[in-house]
């Protein structure tokens, strides 16, 4: 009994010898071809090659491979096996790209941003956007002006509604410097807090460039404000910008009166003013 166990487990052993035996000769190229492979090894045996072939020595089965195809055949191969390796590698460089380009040219800061809340072409909006940008923008600093309309929303509420929305947003995070408004918005602004009274920055005109700041003079729009019942106090909230000499620069002619106004939350007063002043004297 003890010498039928033994040749059975010395058969074995031998099998599995010449098991590990063709799958070296495989590795090494000794079959012509996976067919002739296939046909003395067993598919679970067949896995056993990847795991333990260096990876150098999977690069030279490859190319071998890949040297027998036709170039239609090379290019079916690689993307039904390499294609989510290749996608991978794709968007690892548009990743390193896109950083790149991102820190060697840097988004502008905006240093002035204006709120249009009417109708203007698209040209007449870039003439303002490079008029304004030559009154306050330092090239070296890597800044810009922008320029942004607010249409109204005509007979539709839900655009009208939308508009407001993203006014009042913009307006508390303070991203908006300056309005262009007609009158009765202006009005509107005046008594919801969106703009703010012009008194001290008329008085840095008046330091800055006193010519301009005699005509802006003549183009206040006053507000009257109920501080306490039946007291009520005048303060400048715009200046009309009809006859301003950079108007009639961009070409633009409108129906009514506009207004130039500064935000309550800006952050850039100094720029508004100088904006104010180019209004009046255009720096082209």
């Amino acid at each position: 009994m003890d010498n039928k166990e033994n040749l059975e487990n010395k058969t074995e052993r031998l099998s599995n010898s010449e098991k590990r035996a063709k799958i070296a000769m495989y590795n090494k190229g000794v079959f012509a071809s996976d067919e002739d492979a296939h046909l003395s090894i067993e598919p679970h045996e067949m896995t056993e090659r990847p795991m333990g072939a260096p990876l150098k020595k999977q690069f030279r089965l490859e190319m071998s491979k890949l040297q027998k195809m036709t170039f239609k055949k090379k290019a079916e191969y690689i993307w039904e096996y390499y294609r989510f390796h290749l996608m991978g590698i794709v968007g690892a460089l548009i990743l390193v790209v896109s950083i790149t380009i991102g820190i060697l040219t840097p988004s502008p800061d905006t240093v002035l941003f204006v709120a249009w809340t009417g109708f203007t072409t698209e040209t007449q909006r870039e003439n303002l956007v490079y008029e304004l940008s030559a009154a306050v923008v330092d090239e070296s600093e890597h800044e810009q002006v922008d320029v942004v309309l607010f249409l109204s929303g005509g007979d539709d509420p839900m655009i009208t509604m939308a508009n407001m929305q993203r006014l009042v947003a913009m307006v508390a995070s303070g991203q908006i410097d300056v309005f262009i408004l007609d009158s009765e918005t202006l009005k509107n602004y005046s008594v919801t807090g969106f703009v703010q009274p012009l008194e001290s920055i008329l008085t840095e005109v008046a330091r800055a460039n006193p010519s301009v700041y005699r005509i802006i003079e003549e183009y206040a729009f006053i507000t009257d404000f109920e501080v306490d019942t039946g007291v009520y106090s005048e303060q400048i909230m715009g200046i009309s910008l009809t006859y301003a000499p950079l108007i009639e620069e961009i070409n633009f002619f409108y129906p009514y009166d506009l207004f130039f106004a500064v935000s309550s939350t800006s952050q850039q007063v100094e720029n508004a003013t100088k904006a104010l002043i180019a209004f009046f004297d255009p720096p082209y």
